[in-house]
Formats: C-alpha cells, sequence, structure tokens
C-alpha cells in the first residue's frame, strides 16, 4: 500500500497587529463592506468608520439620530466612490427604510458632508424591512427587496436627486433574500439577479421595461 505524504503550503505571511484603530474595538460594530483599498465599519450608534490600508480612519454619523434607528444595510460602490446605506427603525413595525447615498473621497476630507437621500415609494400599504439592495456600477438603477415579497427597481439621475422612476418587478408571500446586478463594460445590458426563500429570479433591466 503506497504512503503519501501530505505538504504545507504557506501563501501568506502572518503580521500580529497590536496597535488597532479603536474602530475596531467598537463593542457592537453591526456591519461590515469593503471596497478597493477601503473597509467601512458601521456600529450601533449610528456611525461609519472608513479604514484606509494604513489604518486611518475617517469617521461620520451615517444615522441613529432618531431612537431606535440603525444602519441595517451597507454596499460600497467602487466605480462612483459611493457608500449605500439603509437605515431603518428596528424598534417598531411602521417607518419607511431610507436609502442614502454618500460620496467617499469627500467623506475622507471632512465628516459633515450632506447625502443624497433616494426617494421611493413603499410598494405596499403594509410596512415591511427591506432585506436586500444592490446599485449598478453608475448608480442609474438600485433595486429593493422587502420582507413582504415586492421588488422595486428605482431608475434615473439617483446621484444627481433628480426625478426618478420607479416600478415593481415582482411581488409574491416569499421574503426577498438577496440581489444582485451584472453589467457589461458599456452598460448597455443590464441585468438584475434575485432570490428569494422560494425561487431565483432573472430581469432584464436595461431597457424601458424590466422583463422577468
Amino acid at each position: 500500500m503506497a504512503s503519501f505524504q501530505l505538504r504545507q503550503f504557506h501563501f501568506f505571511t502572518r503580521e500580529s497587529l497590536e496597535d488597532l484603530p479603536p474602530a475596531f474595538a467598537q463593542p457592537e460594530l453591526l456591519l461590515a463592506s469593503h471596497g478597493g483599498d477601503l473597509v467601512f465599519l458601521a456600529d450601533s450608534a449610528g456611525y461609519v468608520h472608513i479604514v484606509t490600508r494604513s489604518f486611518m480612519v475617517h469617521s461620520f454619523l451615517a444615522g441613529g439620530e432618531t431612537a431606535g434607528t440603525r444602519i441595517t444595510q451597507m454596499v460600497h460602490l467602487q466605480q462612483t466612490r459611493t457608500l449605500l446605506t439603509v437605515e431603518e427603525n428596528v424598534a417598531a413595525a411602521a417607518g419607511r427604510p431610507v436609502i442614502k447615498l454618500w460620496p467617499v473621497d469627500r467623506l475622507m476630507r471632512q465628516a459633515d458632508v450632506q447625502p443624497v437621500t433616494v426617494k421611493y415609494q413603499q410598494p405596499s400599504s403594509t410596512p415591511y424591512p427591506l432585506t436586500a439592495v444592490a446599485a449598478t456600477p453608475s448608480v442609474s438603477q438600485i433595486a429593493l427587496g422587502f420582507a413582504g415579497g415586492h421588488i422595486v427597481l428605482i431608475r434615473g439621475s439617483i446621484l444627481g436627486g433628480r426625478a426618478t422612476k420607479q416600478r415593481t418587478l415582482h411581488v409574491a408571500p416569499e421574503p426577498v433574500t438577496n440581489l444582485h446586478f451584472a453589467t457589461d463594460g458599456a452598460g448597455t445590458s443590464v441585468t438584475l439577479f434575485a432570490t428569494s426563500t422560494a425561487q431565483t429570479m432573472v430581469f432584464d433591466t436595461a431597457g424601458s421595461k424590466a422583463d422577468p
């Protein structure tokens, strides 16, 4: 019987960091995201901490001004250097999730930056938590998925804060679990992938209509 000897390969060099920024020691870090050479950390007080490769930290208040509200989702959009945050009232069933777009480069120079608040209409009379969110690289489209089973598409000059159009792509009783946009280099082909607890869906959102 042939004998085999396992070999170990060391692909990374381990290095211990003794003096981490205080942001990493926050007792209630809720979310983490990354993009390029930056890491984003959101805590329970509503602050987002931008951490650079050299562990420099830039912090700003992204939400939590109202009691019971927290940052529940956070996505960095590398092409436009934009951070998307979702703020929800976790203490009450009523209320609409607030979606904000933050210019990352300006936030690293100053903390008192005003975001663009994305305007949209609730897809149903009963408020449901926002369970999934996605945006195209140019932020010309944002998709929202709700626990009530609705998938909503927002399109237009979103970063400019001007008029947008909204369309409900899907309604089902199962909660939406994930959303993801896939685009080509020119942005002429835009496909939205969506999953719920019951099915996987694909929508072509490039044209004037969003066809499943």
